[in-house]
């Protein structure tokens, strides 16, 4: 008998979960990631918004990495 997958909606969600959980676990990045999403919703040009986008996404690669392999 085999198991059938698990749903992707909850799995997703636990990743997603567990990526957030890595941020916050560190003071120093969870600063880093809540100043660099704060100045790329708040940046007077898309230039700069890309520029703290970027920010936040390698912050949040290197912790998906880190929890989910």
């Amino acid at each position: 008998m085999s198991h059938p997958e698990p749903d992707p909606v909850p799995r997703a969600f636990a990743a997603h979960w567990a990526t957030m959980a890595e941020i916050k676990r560190a003071p120093a990045t969870a600063e880093a990631f809540r100043r660099a999403s704060y100045l790329a919703n708040h940046a007077a040009t898309e230039e700069e918004c890309r520029l703290y986008a970027t920010e936040v996404a390698v912050l949040y690669r290197a912790a998906f990495e880190a929890v989910n392999g």
